[in-house]
């Protein structure tokens, strides 16, 4: 109450003062970082109340930003969009701890609630949100994907940050909509008693044939009270809306599209003048390169497993043939022709150890990595050479090079998981391999000297090639 005492005593004042610090923090930290104007300092973007933005932070998240704002967004709106971010974050900071405003856990909890109420994934049979599938999700992505659980961390904070802003602004509008003045007057309306006596004549008993009312009488009158006339600027806007939705006649043309390009065909060459052979889906021998040319969505080398295809249609497909088509078939808002490329059993989980060596440039490198890719390639060849005739020196291998700190602890192992879960070059050594296997492979984090300890449950798997 204290709090909302100050904000309802000073709300003009507030309300200045938090556009002036917008503004000065800007001014005040170029002239206080005189190695932002004499560029002593390449490395530090800016100092805002107090705090220092480093190049490379800045720089990845405009790139953030950017993946997320997608082509639409130019790399300059980004930029601005990211600047404008940190300067309302660092002023807002400096709010919540003179205020002493914090997000506790239940409040954290409701936050997510909030958020991921409508989350499948997150919901029990009856539709409703079920926390402890929250729990789980959490859990696990904790315990197989370090990658993963880092993004669901920022996720929180971005939870918690955006919780804070608005027990913020709820006090701020707590304290300008209640004022003192606005108390007082009620109660003297509720409490002061007077005694009154009146005689009421209403206009209707007046005939209007009685009253002579001039233009210039209007025109004076309006002259005298123009505030009682005055309006914002308004705009009165009527739109049509027009659902570009396909028509029967449209989705049998693109199934007459899709069933054309099945079979082989004849076409006319205008640049050499003769005819030629097209071959089509049913018997080409290159399906990654045919349907890239011919499909809206690229060719996924993947193999996957009855559950991973569409629900509807999941049996036809998983019961073909290699070389057999099914289709033309409606599909999350596509029209798709599906092809079983290759088949083979695959387990559906496996259980892993390996030793990460990061390189300069790698997704995982941290400042201290010095390796170029080359060397971290020796390196990892190297300790390969050594395990290959020791499998026992992996734990003290794991302590000394390795840089995935999720899994140092538990000797660089990743215990049961599905099939999928790990990026695909680490998916197809673990599944495709046999147990016992030892290898290094490269992923977009590094090299892994990775081991094979288990598989379970090997099952008919499909690589399915689709035309969408």
């Amino acid at each position: 109450m204290a709090v909302l005492n100050k904000i309802r005593q000073r709300s003009l004042f507030l309300i200045i003062v938090i556009a002036l610090a917008l503004f000065s923090f800007v001014l005040a930290d170029l002239f206080k970082n005189g190695d932002a104007l004499t560029a002593k300092s390449q490395n530090i973007v800016a100092t805002i109340n107090g705090k220092d933005i480093t190049r490379e932070d800045f720089l990845q998240k405009v790139e953030a930003a950017q993946r997320q704002a997608g082509p639409s967004a130019t790399s300059t709106q980004v930029m601005n969009r990211v600047w404008e971010q940190e300067v309302r974050q660092a002023v807002m900071e400096t709010q919540f701890e003179e205020l002493g405003i914090t997000v506790e856990k239940d409040q954290m909890r409701d936050l997510l609630k909030t958020a991921l109420a409508t989350n499948p994934q997150f919901l029990n049979e009856a539709g409703l949100f079920d926390e402890n599938k929250l729990n789980e999700y959490i859990a696990n992505l904790k315990e197989t994907s370090p990658v993963g659980f880092e993004g669901w961390v920022n996720y929180e904070k971005s939870i918690a940050a955006n919780g804070l802003q608005q027990n913020y602004f709820n006090m701020v509008k707590a304290g300008l909509t209640g004022t003192l003045a606005e108390g007082e007057l009620e109660h003297k309306l509720e409490g002061n008693k007077v005694d009154i006596k009146f005689v009421q004549v209403a206009y209707s008993t007046i005939a209007d044939s009685l009253v002579k009312v001039s233009k210039s009488d209007v025109e004076s009158y309006i002259n005298k009270n123009k505030k009682k006339y005055e309006v914002d600027a308004s705009r009165d806007i009527k739109f049509v809306e027009f659902k570009e939705a396909p028509s029967v006649e449209d989705e049998n043309a693109i199934k007459a599209q899709l069933e054309g390009l099945l079979k082989d065909k004849v076409e006319y060459n205008q640049v050499s003048k003769a005819n030629e052979n097209i071959v089509g889906f049913l018997n080409t021998t290159d399906n990654e390169g045919f349907i890239n040319s011919n499909s809206d969505i690229k060719f996924d080398n993947r193999f996957v497993f009855k559950s991973s295809l569409p629900t509807a249609f999941a049996d036809s497909i998983y019961n073909l043939n290699v070389g057999e088509v099914f289709g033309p078939y409606k599909d999350n808002g596509y029209f798709k022709i599906s092809k079983v490329i290759a088949v083979k059993q695959i387990p559906d989980s496996a259980k892993v150890r390996h030793i990460l060596l990061p390189f300069i440039g790698s997704q995982s490198a941290g400042p201290d990595v010095i390796q170029s890719e080359a060397q971290a390639k020796a390196t990892a060849d190297s300790l390969l050479t050594v395990l290959k005739s020791n499998r026992s020196k992996f734990p003290d291998f794991v302590k000394e090079f390795s840089s995935d700190q999720g899994s140092v602890e538990k000797e660089g192992r990743y215990d049961w998981h599905a099939y999928n879960t790990m990026v695909p070059e680490f998916n197809d050594f673990e599944f495709e391999g046999e147990v016992g296997d030892l290898g290094v492979v490269k992923t977009v984090f590094g090299f892994h000297i990775m081991e094979i300890e288990g598989q379970k449950n090997k099952t008919k798997a499909v690589q399915v090639g689709t035309i969408a």
